[in-house]
């Protein structure tokens, strides 16, 4: 209920604010001591519904490529991904490029509408660079192919694509 106070641990309680549309909770967090410490130590990562097994190292929930935390989940498609085979691919003369993904709680919530128009989605947090955007059009200019891991992916590429007189466009942004 909104106004409920919840107590985790000594270092860190919350008061429910708000009931979303979502049928999510806002809450004010109250802590003691470095906030991302304190979900690490008390906390458990989120697992899909296909992921079976207990997680014991949160590290390996994780691509190899991560480079900022802010992401509910991992982005699954990738979590194959190896060093090594990331410098295969590399050598094979394919480019990598970043982008940032922040898989929000929503990717973990069921389809329940009758009709899947009705569905709501979450949000989430994507971010993709200048530097990303150009590498994409310039391959695609080139005649290359640009191969994108995850629907995710796919789906901030398709955002950020603009029709022109070129063909599709992709353009920098969050």
């Amino acid at each position: 209920r909104v106004g409920m106070e919840i107590e985790f641990s000594p270092k860190l309680s919350c008061r429910v604010a708000e009931i979303t549309d979502f049928g999510s909770r806002l809450v004010d967090f109250q802590f003691s001591g470095d906030f991302n410490q304190i979900l690490d130590e008390l906390g458990e990562t989120p697992l899909p519904p296909y992921i079976h097994e207990k997680l014991d190292d949160g590290e390996r929930y994780q691509t190899v490529y991560s480079k900022q935390a802010g992401s509910v989940a991992a982005p699954t498609a990738g979590l194959h991904f190896t060093p090594e085979l990331l410098q295969q691919i590399q050598a094979k003369g394919t480019k990598i490029v970043p982008l940032t993904l922040h898989v929000g709680l929503g990717t973990f919530r069921p389809v329940q509408a009758e009709r899947v128009e009705d569905h709501q989605m979450h949000a989430e947090y994507y971010e993709l660079s200048t530097e990303s955007a150009v590498a994409i059009n310039e391959c695609r200019q080139r005649g290359g192919r640009v191969w994108a891991v995850g629907t995710t992916t796919v789906r901030t590429l398709e955002t950020q694509a603009q029709q022109s007189e070129a063909g599709y466009i992709v353009q920098p942004g969050s």
